[in-house]
């Protein structure tokens, strides 16, 4: 939570310090050099950072702005919010990525520490090293097709967030498609967070990740704000092997019919 909170401090200072760069003219801009300084996005207007390029403060997206990092370094954090959109594909984004209020983002790649997605914000993971934890509320949506977590995931007040991949196992039982992990037996505790507890359910999750990554994470589903548990399901893709068994099985049928004809 605190992460959250100075996440928001990070967004007002963007919106209110005269010590940033703005980019707020409809157009497109390129990063290749340092900026010293916080960095700020709005508008229909687009900045790509290239892996010469350094932000040496945070940065912050907004009212339909467009972030797209293909590498370079992000040192005090990228936020998000009202309708802004981060696209990651390489790079590095310290210490949090924080995206808030109908925001979109699409990570293929690069290293990230903790994630807080919030407030009906849509995302999905397709690559990266994620260093930290992973923090989705509010009414989030999120996909996770590959990656490497270092960190926990904590589903909150009705965040929505899908595994897809093969193999999983919630506390050594097998998972099945279009499962939810409140279909199976999870351990009852307490979440202790800011110096309040909350009522938990938890779990340990391995599994492989549709890019094929290893993952082995434990999960934390509870009510923070009121609106009602998180939501952790599965979309289990089949193995090769288990294809080519049911494409054997599909010829067998068609040579079947041929022969009584």
């Amino acid at each position: 939570m605190k992460k959250y909170l100075v996440a928001l401090l990070m967004l007002f200072g963007l919106s209110h310090c005269t010590m940033a760069s703005y980019w707020n003219d409809g157009g497109t801009h390129d990063v290749i050099t340092t900026i010293d300084r916080n960095c700020s996005i709005r508008g229909v207007t687009t900045v790509n950072l290239y892996d010469t390029g350094i932000v040496t403060g945070g940065l912050g997206v907004f009212d339909w702005g467009t972030i797209n990092i293909y590498g370079g370094v992000i040192y005090d954090g990228l936020s998000a919010v009202q309708n802004g959109k981060i696209n990651i594909y390489s790079g590095v984004v310290t210490p949090f990525l924080f995206a808030f209020d109908y925001t979109n983002t699409q990570i293929h790649g690069g290293t990230i520490g903790a994630i807080t997605f919030e407030g009906n914000t849509t995302c999905t993971i397709s690559n990266a090293h994620v260093q930290d934890d992973v923090y989705l509320s509010l009414y989030s949506d999120t996909k996770v097709h590959g990656g490497i977590f270092d960190g926990e995931f904590y589903i909150y007040d009705k965040a929505c967030c899908v595994f897809e991949g093969s193999e999983f196992y919630i506390n050594n039982q097998e998972v099945y498609d279009g499962s939810h992990a409140n279909d199976f037996q999870l351990t009852e505790t307490t979440l202790r967070l800011d110096g309040i507890k909350y009522h938990c359910w938890t779990g340990a999750l391995t599994g492989v990740l549709a890019d094929g990554s290893a993952l082995d994470t434990t999960f934390y589903l509870y009510d923070y704000y009121g609106h009602g548990y998180g939501d952790l399901s599965f979309s289990v893709i089949p193995e090769p092997a288990t294809l080519s068994l049911f494409g054997i099985g599909i010829l067998a049928v068609f040579r079947r019919k041929n022969i009584g004809n």
